[in-house]
């Protein structure tokens, strides 16, 4: 009985998240300015509808959530003469993405995500930190001779950590990972941001964030094939499927586009940076040297990886990407493709 309740324990802790996506569909008739359609802790979508007196729209609201039964509050803004009503939940194509994300590899799915952040704030100390550092030290000498002057010492210093640690940390702009798995050759493209993300209203393979349970507001307009979001403190990742063709890079060419910057790892774990890589020409001889972290977020060891940062302009998907676009590629040390620095 116990070893029964330990493996179901297991599969719980090693079950996937679902991704975070929902389109609720609502019947409109004006006049109705904008509409709030809210499911409540997780999201909320502002629709800007615009119907005149007498005007009727059926809408389909992007939310970022998981419904899982619930029903959304609709809210109307300004209140008006107006009404919505809500029909359901869109069901149609969703099981299809399901399916076609659970029948990727494991490898790719569960691979570390890039984080939009250019570095980890823990790695400095804040300004207001080392004040408050210091105000702890002016309470141990004021003692308990002066009641007032330890305690005004006292909340300046706590005021002071709080503010260093609430602060943000400094993002970097929003950023495209393509991600490839040499031993099927099947391809993803990761748009990742922090707080702020504009994109397609359409439904990708899975939207993400992180922490998971992040509150996601959005806002968007009938007829609009984008909406906008935000999720105050946390990462926007928005996955989606990627057929790169015939596109490939292996060290006797670069059959993709041109890297600005390129990285790989052999089988052993020995990183090689190889600078410039032009298209159809072969990988250029390397020199010891670790890429930047965040795109070596505990990589799966015994395996080989190119990471590169592609040119403007150059084959990133069907999307244009917003900032940056990266290749990161991970595969069998002994596929025949395999980038191994020289």
């Amino acid at each position: 009985m116990i070893a029964a309740a330990l493996a179901v324990l297991l599969s719980c802790a090693q079950a996937e998240a679902p991704g975070r996506f929902a389109a609720a569909e609502v019947e409109l008739t004006g006049p109705l300015e904008t509409l709030a359609v809210e499911l409540a802790p997780d999201a909320a979508t502002v629709l800007r509808a615009n119907l005149a007196a007498g005007e009727r729209a059926t809408a389909s609201v992007p939310l970022l959530a998981s419904p899982q039964g619930r029903e959304p509050v609709l809210r109307e803004r300004p209140d008006s003469e107006g009404r919505a009503r809500w029909i359901g939940w869109l069901r149609e194509g969703f099981e299809r993405l399901d399916d076609e994300w659970r029948a990727l590899p494991s490898g790719l799915r569960s691979r570390p995500r890039v984080s939009p952040l250019a570095s980890d704030p823990r790695d400095s100390v804040p300004p207001a930190a080392l004040f408050g550092a210091l105000a702890l030290v002016a309470i141990a000498l004021a003692g308990s001779r002066k009641t007032v002057a330890t305690f005004a010492v006292c909340a300046a210093g706590s005021l002071a950590l709080y503010l260093a640690f609430a602060l943000p940390p400094e993002p970097s702009p929003p950023l495209r990972v393509l991600e490839g798995d040499g031993a099927t050759q099947r391809w993803l493209a990761v748009d990742v941001a922090w707080e702020r993300f504009d994109a397609p209203v359409s439904a990708p393979l899975r939207w993400e964030t992180e922490p998971a349970h992040a509150r996601v507001e959005a806002e968007f307009a009938i007829g609009s094939e984008r909406w906008s979001l935000l999720a105050r403190r946390a990462v926007l990742r928005r996955i989606a499927r990627l057929e790169p063709g015939s596109r490939a890079a292996d060290p006797g060419a670069n059959r993709w586009g041109r890297f600005e910057e390129t990285w790989t790892r052999s089988s052993d774990g020995r990183w090689s940076a190889h600078g410039v890589w032009e298209v159809g020409e072969p990988l250029p001889t390397g020199r010891a040297e670790d890429p930047p972290g965040r795109f070596n977020p505990a990589l799966p060891q015994g395996a080989s990886v190119l990471l590169a940062r592609l040119a403007p302009g150059g084959f990133s998907g069907s999307e244009t990407p917003a900032g940056e676009v990266w290749l990161r590629w991970i595969g069998p040390s002994s596929a025949v493709s395999t980038p191994l620095g020289r």
